[in-house]
């Protein structure tokens, strides 16, 4: 009764913490989306002057150049803003990305002219853009670790929780093989030894255990052409059914 009623506190609190880290990562999320729009906003102003084309955010700051090509929007020149160094915390380098070709259409001819005013643009702007990112990327850099901070505690919480359920569970189980036994729900392998299974066992019961708890007599249950057989088996460790305790 008194782990029936921890059980489901447990269950209880469990939750109510999912919901609170959802309510935590949907914030994180607009934060997120409002932070990459703003990106987006800065890129779309400094090329603005670039023709017949439009520019999307593939992923945070990561910038696709796309024209329309026989009806088709189509990438053409892609724009990344990173950190030289995994551990740096700023943006400071702008690498580029575009194909070469070979081709006599109109688009391959703009795609080259727009490139050179892209060019053109970066190098003028590269530290504008990089400042202008760099301040967004602040302004928000507290808001979104406290966010962090607060859902990673969430999840530490519920990850102790579950594990004390698991406990409980395999307390459960184990006190349920000493009782009844346990029943497989379809015929499965035991091992029993290290070098021995008992194959369609349909469950086992546990008859006793040794002083020191590690191993245990128990009677399995299996099939055996059409009939059910009981096998008594001696110093059984408990590693092994421990396996199907959980």
């Amino acid at each position: 009764m008194v782990m029936t009623k921890r059980k489901n506190e447990i269950a209880e609190r469990i939750n109510v913490l999912n919901s609170n880290i959802e309510v935590f990562e949907n914030q994180i999320n607009e934060i997120n989306k409002d932070r990459t729009n703003q990106y987006l906003k800065t890129i779309k102003d400094i090329f603005k002057s670039v023709p017949k084309t439009g520019i999307v955010c593939g992923y945070d700051v990561i910038f696709k150049f796309k024209m329309m090509d026989n009806g088709r929007l189509t990438e053409y020149f892609t724009l990344y803003v990173n950190e030289k160094d995994w551990r740096e915390e700023e943006f400071n380098q702008i690498q580029t990305s575009f194909y070469g070709t070979t081709s006599s259409s109109e688009f391959e001819l703009d795609r080259m002219i727009n490139l050179g005013i892209i060019g053109k643009l970066i190098r003028e702007n590269k530290e504008n853009i990089l400042s202008k990112l760099n301040n967004i990327r602040e302004s928000l850099k507290d808001q979104i670790s406290n966010l962090h901070t607060e859902k990673s505690s969430l999840n530490d919480e519920r990850k102790e929780l579950e594990a004390e359920l698991e406990v409980i569970r395999q307390n459960e189980m184990f006190e349920k093989a000493k009782s009844e036994g346990i029943t497989f729900e379809k015929p499965r392998s035991l091992q029993v030894k290290v070098d021995y299974k008992i194959w369609s066992c349909l469950g086992f019961k546990i008859l006793s255990m040794t002083p020191t708890g590690k191993s245990a007599t128990i009677e399995a249950t299996y099939k055996a052409f059409d009939e059910v057989n009981s096998y008594v088996v001696k110093n059984v460790r408990m590693n092994y059914l421990n396996e199907y305790l959980r």
